[in-house]
């Protein structure tokens, strides 16, 4: 049966791919808890999307906050965070977003997730 759901949250992985040495990539991944819109909501989400222009100046956020302040549209929480050498996971917050989207290829990663996800394709995991 075809459900109709008035708020859908789901965990998603996201793989990032971290430049290495020799040329290779390491993918790592984390989990976030997208709240999946519906195509209406993701038309207004799309027109707030952060433009990719200079950023830095009195009147404009650097990039990774703009980049952070839309994750947080779409997600409600992670997983598998922490800082190198920690053991403990990072609480999600706006201050640990804009250091994950500080990571090259973070924000597009979180893009591709959360569109994997509202389209309902099988997420793709490491070692399938």
């Amino acid at each position: 049966m075809f459900k109709l759901v008035k708020e859908r949250l789901v965990w998603w992985p996201v793989t990032v791919a971290i430049p290495a040495d020799d040329g290779d990539v390491d993918e790592q991944t984390f989990s976030l808890k997208f709240r999946v819109r519906d195509v209406d909501g993701n038309r207004e989400l799309l027109a707030s999307a952060p433009a990719m222009t200079a950023s830095g100046t009195a009147d404009k956020p650097q990039l990774s906050e703009s980049y952070a302040d839309f994750v947080l549209q779409l997600a409600t929480d992670w997983k598998d965070v922490a800082e190198e050498g920690a053991k403990d996971q990072l609480p999600f917050s706006r201050a640990n977003l804009i250091d994950a989207m500080k990571v090259p290829g973070a924000f597009m990663a979180v893009l591709e997730a959360y569109r994997s996800c509202s389209l309902g394709e099988k997420a793709t995991r490491a070692g399938n």
